[in-house]
């Protein structure tokens, strides 16, 4: 029952930001001529992190935004979720990132691949669209209680944001990592084998995996 419960919350709060994240990159895309292509800018290293959460955080309202490298403010304490997110293969491709809390409590964090939107981890039609990734952390768990075991999958998701300024579950058919391929096993000691289950939970309603 509290099992249940918790992933009833968790699902919630994903869904929620999924939503607000939607919204607000559409918006952004809109004043950008229907497209993010050429908007974004990723820096160039602590204190100089472009301007993806200040774009953001003119669409949602944060509690907290951070912007430095390895996610020291946002992640301060948290030394449970801080081994979940970089002791995983995902490690060396992190680098630069934005980050925020939104007011529920659910941690953001967004990674810009490719300036141009041309990353073929997403792909339209067999052509890269992807612009970057959005990695939200959504857990009822107490992330500082080195004794809670955060899961990959069940506690941490993913999505795709792309060229036309949709957010896109990742997991799906057009991911490179899709759930057809094998690609949600949160047993697996891998990053990005356990949040392609982010497309399951879309499509049950579910975590019960």
């Amino acid at each position: 029952m509290l099992h249940d419960f918790r992933s009833r919350i968790t699902i919630t709060k994903l869904k929620k930001a999924e939503s607000a994240l939607s919204q607000a990159f559409m918006l952004i895309a809109e004043e950008n001529g229907g497209s993010l292509a050429g908007l974004f800018t990723d820096g160039t290293g602590i204190g100089d992190l472009g301007n993806i959460m200040p774009l953001l955080s003119t669409k949602l309202v944060f509690i907290k935004a951070c912007r430095d490298n390895w996610g020291d403010i946002c992640m301060s304490g948290h030394a449970n979720l801080w081994n979940l997110l970089y002791t995983r293969d995902l490690t060396s491709a992190l680098g630069t990132s934005s980050e925020g809390v939104m007011a529920d409590g659910t941690y953001i964090r967004v990674i810009l691949s490719d300036t141009n939107c041309a990353a073929v981890n997403y792909k339209i039609n067999g052509v890269g669209v992807a612009c970057g990734m959005i990695y939200v952390f959504t857990t009822t768990k107490n992330v500082a209680d080195s004794s809670n075991n955060l899961v990959l999958g069940r506690d941490f998701f993913a999505f795709h944001f792309i060229k036309d300024g949709r957010v896109i579950v990742y997991g799906g058919p057009s991911s490179n990592e899709n759930i057809s391929n094998g690609w949600c096993d949160v047993t697996q000691d891998r990053m990005f084998q356990g949040i392609a289950c982010t497309y399951k939970v879309f499509m049950t309603d579910t975590i019960n995996y």
